[in-house]
Order: C-alpha cells, then structure tokens, then sequence
C-alpha cells in the first residue's frame, strides 16, 4: 500500500493535537494499545481495532462546530479507514470516482430516470409481495437499474463531497491521500 495511505488513525490523530497518550486515556486503552492499532495491518490482520474503537476516534479526532462539517470529515475518515484496512469494502468501492460535480449530477439524473421509466412495470410484478418465473426479466432489470442509480448516487455524494466548495472542510493532504489510495485500489497507481 503507498506510504501516504498508511496509518490513517494515525495521521487524523496527529492533525487533531492529540498526543498519544491524551488519545489512549480519552478511549480507555493502553497506549500500547492505540500504537497497535496505528499500525494495523490488512494483509497480517493482527490488532484490528473494534469498530467501536473507531467510532470514538471520529468523535475524539474530528472536532468542528459546524456539525455538517464534523459529519463530512467524520465519513472522510471513515471511508479512508474502511479504504486501508477492509478489501470488501475497496473493491466495491474502487469504482467510485471523483468526478466533475456537473457531469456526476447528470449521470445521477440519468440513472434516476432509468429507474423511473420501470417503476409502473415493477409495480406490477411486486403487487402481490412475490416474483414469479415469468417475472424475473423484469425484476433482475430493475435491479440493475436500480442499482446502477445507487451507484451514480454515491458518485454524485462522492463528487459533492470534493467540489472546491465542499473541500474546505478536508485539508488538501487528506484529500490526495484518499484520492492515492483509490487510485491504489483501482490498480492505477503510478508507483
């Protein structure tokens, strides 16, 4: 993994002021304890932390007043996290990409409207709570479809989320380590 994508507790940690022994006291663990989970590794999947752990880490760690703010860069480093250290989680989301806003909120437009336009024919299939054989091609399409709009949702969210105007809550450097690490995980790294 690149060395930017590393330590992500670590390095919200740091920019936050929090000394490692302030952090490990406010979550009740040994430092011992939080340096093993700084140093979590994926691929040997010794001393991962409880997801309860990091929860109260967004909560220690991302402190702003404007609470959507704190939410966004709570979800910024949570999807960092979940990017370093969950390889379910990467694959599905190593699609996701940063895109022009306007270009994602057409695409999210556009697969909306593919939902839309089978909605009366879901309807029917779906009326008495069963799909039946003769049914499935309509079903597995809006499925798709539906699909796909959440996928064009998630880039749209994604997109909004690093627009220039929304980016003033994350620092530039978080900004290039998570876009390093999705790169990373696309297998598009430049390394």
């Amino acid at each position: 993994m690149n060395d930017n994508c590393k330590n992500v507790l670590k390095m919200f940690r740091l920019r936050s002021g929090i000394s490692q022994e302030e952090a490990a006291s406010a979550l009740s663990i040994s430092i011992h304890t939080l340096y093993n989970y700084e140093t979590y590794s994926n691929y040997s999947r010794k001393n991962m932390p409880p997801e309860e752990i990091i929860l109260e880490m967004m909560d220690l760690y991302i402190t702003d007043p404007d609470p959507t703010r704190r939410r966004m860069r709570q979800f910024h480093m949570g999807i960092m996290y979940l990017c370093e250290t969950n390889q379910i989680f990467s694959s599905i989301f190593c699609g996701v990409k940063s895109r022009n806003l306007s270009e994602a909120f057409i695409n999210y437009q556009m697969e909306l409207e593919d939902v839309q336009t089978m909605e009366q024919q879901i309807r029917r299939v779906i009326v008495d709570d069963q799909i039946e054989d003769h049914e499935t091609d309509v079903a597995g399409a809006f499925l798709k479809e539906l699909l796909e709009s959440t996928f064009a949702n998630v880039e749209f969210a994604v997109s909004a989320m690093f627009s220039r105007k929304m980016r003033d809550g994350i620092t530039e450097f978080e900004f290039e380590v998570f876009s390093a690490a999705i790169d990373e995980m696309c297998g598009e790294s430049n390394e």
